[in-house]
């Protein structure tokens, strides 16, 4: 996966309160290679089966999405994913909650810093979710693939005014690119991103 800072300027995004105020962002262009490799029975699946689907062994691919990231955030404020020729969109995704917006203004905190880590791991390997001094004593945990199908939708119970760690396991899924997002009674959510690697 290659990273490039392409453009910097300002973008307004849709709240349920309406268009954000203008804020200041970097245009970074993420480009992700991958091989396709399909087994059957733990060996290579033969030609001839992959030819009857259209599919070929080791055939190389590229996934290209822009990230407009604000200043003092790990999480881009919003994506775009385009054809590997730039001719097409393909989806745009938006952090649009009005909290969240505000959350890196100074003085300012979101209701309460959630964390996931490790960001990046392999299928099969678990993973953390922290909340740290929820304000709620429940939340919905969903983890979802980059066309919007839930992997994870889990409800969780939390203890207010205090750190709250959960563990999460998705299983044998696709390397790739995956959204997490924990959403509040206030309706308010948490969103990051999270790499699935081979």
């Amino acid at each position: 996966m290659t990273d490039t800072i392409v453009g910097e300027g300002f973008m307004s995004v849709p709240t349920s309160a309406g268009p954000s105020d203008l804020i200041e962002v970097l245009m970074v262009k993420e480009v992700t290679a991958y091989l396709d490799s399909f087994f059957l029975d733990g060996a290579p699946a033969p030609n001839s089966l992959l030819g009857a689907f259209g599919l070929t062994q080791g055939a190389r691919d590229t996934i290209t999405n822009y990230l407009f990231y604000r200043e003092g955030s790990s999480f881009p404020l919003a994506m775009m994913g385009v054809s590997n020729d730039e001719t097409t969109l393909n989806f745009i995704w938006v952090d649009n909650d009005p909290a969240l917006l505000m959350a890196n203004e100074p003085g300012q905190t979101p209701e309460s810093a959630v964390e996931l880590f490790p960001s990046v791991f392999s299928p099969g390997q678990s993973f953390s979710l922290v909340i740290h001094e929820p304000r709620y004593d429940s939340y919905r945990f969903a983890m979802v693939d980059l066309q919007g199908r839930a992997v994870i939708e889990q409800d969780i119970q939390t203890v207010t005014g205090r750190k709250n760690v959960f563990q999460f396991n998705p299983g044998a899924i696709q390397p790739g690119i995956y959204f997490y997002r924990v959403t509040a009674k206030s309706g308010a959510e948490f969103t990051g991103k999270i790499l699935v690697s081979q």
